[in-house]
């Protein structure tokens, strides 16, 4: 079984690396990057994905955060499908209102966010590291990258996409997620009741924080649709 994983705000899928080391011997994850092109819109961003991604009916999709809306969407568009999709720590409809993509965004984020505010809003405390990762990973994106991935958050709504996506869909949500709060997953569960919703202990990234209680449900989860669908 192959996983193909759609990276965060970063967009670099070096942040990955505890998850694949994590990963079972029967899937083997595949960290894809987002181009890093600040001119994309939504769509576009899909079709470049759609571009590089063999489908071959062995693929599962996983969209963290920024590109959960990207996974379905691309689910959309692969032919054969996806047999399966997999959301973590994400949203469907914009967590932020209009007004943040109206400032100038690619001049503050000249500077990534503190250390303490990363392990605050996205990594938790207790894991050795990790803040210090998320940062420097950040400083690697342009600004105007970044900047772009925000402004796509705030004018997108991909209510309609996961109603209509192809495939199983798991929801990974993270209890102490300070980002995203609560609301996103109920959002999740009203356009789509038959989502599978499952709550980990843990901050807003939770691949990284806690990669092996992450598989002890996506691996599960993905066994059961491969098997499904033959």
């Amino acid at each position: 079984m192959r996983l193909i994983c759609l990276p965060g705000m970063d967009g670099t899928a070096e942040l990955f690396a505890p998850f694949v080391a994590a990963a079972p011997p029967a899937i083997t994850p595949w960290p894809l990057r987002l181009p890093d092109d600040p001119t994309l819109d939504h769509d576009a961003l899909v079709e470049r994905l759609r571009a590089s991604v063999l489908a071959d009916g062995a693929t599962a999709l996983l969209g963290e955060s920024f590109s959960g809306p990207v996974a379905l969407a691309l689910a959309a568009r692969l032919d054969p499908a996806p047999r399966a999709v997999v959301l973590v720590a994400t949203f469907v409809t914009a967590p932020v209102g209009p007004w943040l993509g109206r400032l100038p965004l690619g001049w503050l984020l000249q500077r990534p966010p503190p250390r303490l505010a990363i392990e605050a809003l996205m990594t938790g405390s207790d894991v050795p590291g990790l803040s210090r990762e998320v940062r420097r990973v950040l400083c690697s994106v342009s600004p105007d990258v970044l900047a772009a991935r925000i402004r796509l958050i705030t004018r997108h709504d991909a209510t309609d996409a996961l109603r209509r996506c192809p495939a199983p869909v798991l929801l990974l949500a993270a209890s102490g997620d300070r980002l995203l709060g609560t609301r996103a997953a109920q959002v999740v569960r009203r356009a789509r009741p038959d989502v599978a919703v499952e709550t980990i202990d843990g901050p807003h990234l939770l691949l990284q924080a806690r990669p092996t209680a992450c598989w002890d449900v996506i691996a599960p989860f993905l066994a059961r649709c491969f098997e499904a669908t033959g």
